[in-house]
């Protein structure tokens, strides 16, 4: 189905099918839902998804056709088998991507072609992931810039600190106590002997 650049608002189920939908901003509202394999969702405008969204048999392939020279956003939680992000102007079109980690890709991510690189921005402060599965690749045929503030891969994890409850520190602050006194009286030299005694 071809909307042209028409955007398209979708609060009920999406069947997608192994087809392609032709859109220039696609919107997942509450109680949205997509069904059917293996389609293409071909977004020339903002992709944004309320509630989660899995496409993961699909291919989203997000461009500036509609909207050169635009800022084009991807919000939500999505899930895509191949996200593909392409600059049809000789500007090259920026993505804005949600910081943290909300979309995840199983298959393939393609930044570009050759000779039309794309921009890719975080949403705001901090850090833009996009996930990728096990096995899923990052294809950069136009030789796109990647800033340090969108990653590609997995979220980095870092380790937890041990802690303790309240009562596990004060059992250690005892421990240490006494073994503060004893060393201090191990350390502590004996008093002479007065002679007259």
């Amino acid at each position: 189905m071809d909307n042209g650049c028409l955007s398209v608002t979708t609060s009920g189920d999406l069947i997608l099918g192994a087809g392609t939908l032709t859109t220039g901003g696609l919107t997942f509202d509450s109680g949205a839902t997509i069904t059917g394999t293996g389609g293409t969702l071909a977004v020339s405008g903002d992709l944004l998804a309320v509630p989660p969204i899995n496409l993961g048999t699909s291919t989203v392939q997000l461009s500036d056709i509609c909207a050169p020279g635009v800022p084009l956003a991807i919000g939500g939680n999505i899930v895509v088998r191949n996200l593909v992000l392409l600059s049809t102007t000789a500007t090259p079109a920026t993505f804005t991507l949600p910081v943290g980690t909300h979309i995840t890709v199983l298959g393939t991510v393609t930044l570009g072609a050759p000779g039309a690189p794309v921009v890719l921005a975080p949403s705001g402060p901090g850090t833009a992931v996009v996930t990728l599965a096990p096995g899923a690749t990052v294809q950069n045929p136009s030789g796109s810039s990647i800033p340090p503030t969108v990653r590609f891969g997995r979220p980095s994890t870092t380790p937890s600190i041990p802690t303790m409850d309240t009562y596990g520190l004060a059992l250690l602050s005892l421990v240490l106590g006494a073994l503060a006194m004893r060393m201090r009286r191990r350390s502590v030299p004996a008093l002479p002997q007065h002679p007259y005694r």
